[in-house]
């Protein structure tokens, strides 16, 4: 989905930097400020909220958006809580990106 997404938005006129792992893409975000970060709920080293909630530690601009095939109620009041400015409940399917245009909220 990262790719992707990735491809998407670089057509889309969009300088993009992608990464694999919560740690990697704070380090990122403390070099340099990005206008949003697509944020998956469920990384290799850490989870999506624990990334919303230390981004917005050094940046409360930071536009956040989760992205969760798993979106439960909860799961949204908490990223809500954590900084998130929204919830996108998304499924990948044959290599695309299939989801809702609506708040999970």
């Amino acid at each position: 989905m990262r790719e992707r997404l990735s491809a998407l938005l670089s057509a889309g006129g969009y300088e993009v930097k992608i990464t694999g792992k919560g740690r990697d893409a704070l380090a990122l975000a403390k070099e340099e400020h990005f206008a949003l970060y697509l944020i998956d709920s469920k990384l290799p080293d850490m989870i999506g909220i624990e990334v919303v909630r230390e981004l917005n530690e050094f940046d409360q601009n930071a536009l956040s958006i989760l992205i969760t095939p798993f979106a439960a109620k909860e799961t949204g009041i908490e990223a809500l809580k954590a900084g998130a400015y929204f919830l996108h409940r998304a499924a990948c399917k044959h290599g695309g990106v299939a989801g809702s245009d609506q708040p999970s909220l």
